[in-house]
């Protein structure tokens, strides 16, 4: 699935200035100077900015030695939490939720600490001694710090909403809901997602309301702050006051490729992304790039390492969950025919991926096998979303063509994954008999799963074409997925259903 993060605009405005505004207001209340006037002009050099006189109606004049509080803000974010916070984790309630589409869209903050600096003006010697007394016996009782609350917005980036209508179209394309847009935006965006426009009315933009509690707040000084005289007869007194908080800062948004069967348009997404790169740098053959992962896993990177060739290059689904001692060769995208909702490929139609005839040849003479777990070493599996289906859904005929037993759904995204055994000992005993007899699909199994066995008189055959059984077992212990227990050159074990101990005790001579 695409992800994307984007900014979320000036969240100064928005989310700092309101916050530094609200924190203020308390820090007065409590120092007893609730009926100060405050003045938060910002950068003197750019235009008065909102919330830059805070005690209601300026004055027609204002005279030099007139009392006020005057505030500068520093912001900063956390260093620690910039290198543990992961911008694309799901640690925040999501913005907008459609679970059966897979379309999330979360916020991103960032824990932030802003500096205010502040500067009281009194008018007279005495105010400021006043208000000193007051931060002095706050000081004495434990109280430099306080908890305040911050009402802010934010806004949702407009490239947010263009995907989403692009999502919607196609979602109303086939199969539809019968829903318009609004509708499928107000069943999906959280509450306090609403339109946000200025004084006027206008230039409305989708934003998020949000209150924020808990925010520690404390006065930065060691010692009371002392008093100066200014030039113009006032009496000034400079402290800091800190708080930290969640910033909002940015959006980050993921959707599928696939809506209602239908392909986003490529402007949604990289189709230039290809995913397969380290995989081709290794093997000629797209099947043996595919079994290669399982040999050289520790050399190539974690998407290649775990979930083998994608088709197309540039999808980078995965699923959540694999059959134990299994690696993945290929995931596949699938479309749904709709005149045929039964019918997936062939499997020498696999677009990219390519297997070996050999295999091919092998797989079609064990067709009723080659969707079942544990009875074929080479074996398909269906994906619906991100959930694996069942056996009974999936099935191949002796062409090669693979099939559903039920109607797929055009609403829902399908995954065909051509996964290969790394551990032959989890086959049944019917299985691992039948890759024996048929030598040669054996040497290009255990050669694929271990490189080194390619020369090693191990693999070579009978006349009759089999493998020996002592040979074959040895090669499948030199593999390195193999469990271990089977790796005892002097007893290997078997269990079928369960292992048993028998406990016996011999009665006394003399019962």
């Amino acid at each position: 699935m695409p992800r994307i993060a984007l900014d979320c605009g000036d969240s100064y405005d928005s989310v700092i200035r309101p916050t530094v505004i609200q924190v203020i207001d308390k820090v007065k209340k409590v120092t007893g100077l609730s009926n100060v006037k405050t003045l938060f002009t910002g950068d003197p050099q750019n235009t008065p900015q909102i919330g830059g006189s805070l005690n209601g109606e300026a004055k027609d004049v204002s005279f030099s030695n007139e009392e006020y509080l005057q505030l500068e803000v520093r912001t900063q974010y956390v260093d620690s939490d910039m290198l543990t916070n992961n911008v694309f984790a799901r640690g925040n309630i999501p913005l907008f939720n459609d679970p059966e589409l897979g379309v999330v869209v979360t916020p991103v903050v960032g824990h932030t600490q802003v500096t205010i600096s502040v500067k009281y003006k009194a008018q007279s010697k005495n105010s400021a001694e006043r208000w000193i007394s007051e931060i002095k016996r706050r000081t004495a009782q434990g109280f430099k710090e306080l908890i305040h609350e911050s009402d802010y917005h934010y806004l949702i980036p407009k490239e947010i909403l263009v995907i989403l209508d692009q999502i919607h179209q196609r979602r109303e394309n086939v199969a539809p809901y019968g829903e318009d847009l609004n509708t499928y935006l107000n069943k999906h965006f959280h509450p306090k997602v609403t339109w946000l426009s200025n004084q006027s009315g206008q230039r409305k933009a989708l934003g998020v309301r949000e209150r924020q509690t808990n925010i520690l707040g404390y006065f930065d000084f060691e010692s009371v702050p002392e008093l100066e005289k200014g030039e113009n007869g006032n009496w000034i007194s400079t402290f800091d006051y800190v708080v930290q908080f969640d910033r909002p800062h940015s959006v980050v948004m993921q959707y599928p490729l696939v809506v209602h069967n239908q392909l986003l348009d490529p402007r949604f997404f990289d189709d230039s992304e290809n995913f397969n790169l380290n995989l081709e740098m290794y093997l000629s053959t797209a099947f043996n790039q595919g079994l290669d992962v399982i040999a050289h896993r520790h050399r190539l990177p974690a998407l290649s390492t775990i979930m083998g060739y994608s088709v197309p290059a540039f999808d980078e689904w995965l699923p959540t969950s694999v059959p134990m001692g299994t690696s993945t060769m290929a995931r596949i995208l699938l479309a749904v025919d709709e005149q045929n909702p039964r019918y997936l490929c062939n499997i020498e139609e696999l677009g990219d991926f390519a297997l070996i005839d050999e295999v091919i040849t092998y797989l079609k003479e064990r067709h009723e096998f080659a969707t079942v777990l544990g009875a074929c070493p080479v074996f398909f599996s269906l994906y619906q979303d991100h959930t694996r289906m069942s056996d009974s859904v999936l099935a191949m005929d002796e062409e090669g063509n693979l099939f559903t037993t039920v109607d797929l759904s055009l609403r829902r995204v399908y995954h065909l994954r051509v996964g290969v055994y790394n551990d032959l000992t989890l086959l049944n005993q019917e299985t691992l008999e039948d890759i024996r007899i048929n030598g040669r699909f054996a040497q290009i199994l255990l050669t694929a799963l271990e490189p080194q066995l390619k020369d090693d008189p191990l693999i070579e055959l009978l006349p009759d074409g089999r493998m020996p059984k002592r040979q074959f077992w040895d090669a499948i212990a030199k593999i390195k997925g193999t469990n271990a227990m089977y790796k005892n050159k002097i007893e290997v074990s078997r269990f079928t259903v369960a292992s048993l101990m028998l406990t016996a005790n011999r009665p006394s001579q003399y019962a």
